[in-house]
């Protein structure tokens, strides 16, 4: 219950437990199903500032890629009962400025500009009235959208909450969540796993998904690791129909790591000291310390 709770997941968690929630102290079931019907509120409050945003944005001739937890409203299944902290919502990099005036006429303001310091990009915005903020991204994590990239190229157009947006592909979402959770929030080096991130990858799978594709997404050998490790987490942990190909030994024997270092606060502060040095030594030198590159394939594991 507690680990739920600090993953977001309490509302999730009584359809997991499926047929035996009847066998729940009395106390617990209550509490759960009154979490989960609060969290299906918010959703319905958050799904109406998506709405809002969608029109006020293609008023503006702007068609905004939805990612993370508000592409799922694009998706035959929905959210169902995952509750969505925040809407991401991308756009080009020529259509920032536009768009920021369109969700200005909407009521929007600017809570935080991270331009100048997020790998991302972004902007939050909100109203006093919502639930939850936007995060207007211009990059996803990851590379589609960098070095040329075209995230557009891996998604679809859709009607969404009274607007037009696109929504990517299952393989180009599963990508993003794990560059975002592996690689942006470093959880790669610094251990454990974002669980709702998991469930969303099970979800994802459920409609069939191309894997080798997700794989030639990676650049590197350390992103095909992280995938292939938060992949078999997504297994592990959440029952994601992950074929075996995709889980190796070596990505397996980082899945382990990562659990201990969760479980294990001090072996994170020995990692985060290692990568401390490492940027001094990048920048003593004046040079990136490169990571090797190899083939993007799945065998290169």
């Amino acid at each position: 219950m507690e680990l739920a709770s600090e993953e977001l997941i309490v509302p999730q968690l009584l359809g997991r437990l499926g047929s035996v929630s009847g066998d729940l102290p009395a106390d617990v079931l209550s509490y759960l199903r009154e979490t989960q019907r609060r969290s299906n509120l918010r959703n319905e409050r958050l799904f109406a500032t998506l709405s809002d945003a969608l029109q006020a944005l293609n008023a503006a001739d702007i068609e905004p890629v939805l990612l993370k937890g508000a592409a799922l409203w694009a998706t035959v299944q929905g959210p169902g009962e995952r509750l969505i902290r925040d809407l991401d919502i991308l756009v080009r990099a020529d259509e920032v400025e536009r768009g920021l005036s369109a969700l200005f006429a909407a009521g929007f303001d600017i809570l935080k500009d991270e331009r100048a310091t997020s790998l991302h990009d972004v902007i939050v915005l909100g109203r006093p009235s919502d639930v939850g903020s936007i995060d207007l991204h211009q990059h996803a994590p990851g590379h589609l959208t960098e070095s040329g990239g075209d995230l557009y190229s891996h998604a679809r157009r859709a009607r969404v909450a009274g607007g037009t947006a696109w929504t990517l592909s299952p393989e180009a979402q599963i990508y993003v969540l794990v560059m975002h959770d592996q690689i942006h929030d470093a959880q790669f080096w610094r251990g454990g796993y974002n669980l709702r991130h998991l469930l969303d990858i099970a979800a994802l799978a459920q409609d069939g998904v191309d894997w080798d594709r997700v794989v030639t997404f990676c650049r590197n050998r350390t992103e095909i690791i992280a995938l292939c490790a938060q992949l078999h987490a997504a297994r592990a942990l959440a029952g994601a129909d992950v074929p075996e190909r995709m889980r190796p030994l070596w990505p397996r024997l980082h899945f382990w790591r990562q659990l201990a270092q969760y479980e294990q606060p001090a072996l994170t502060a020995l990692v985060d000291a290692a990568r401390t040095a490492r940027a001094a030594l990048a920048s003593f030198t004046k040079q990136p310390i490169p990571n090797r590159t190899l083939r993007a394939s799945a065998d290169s594991v």
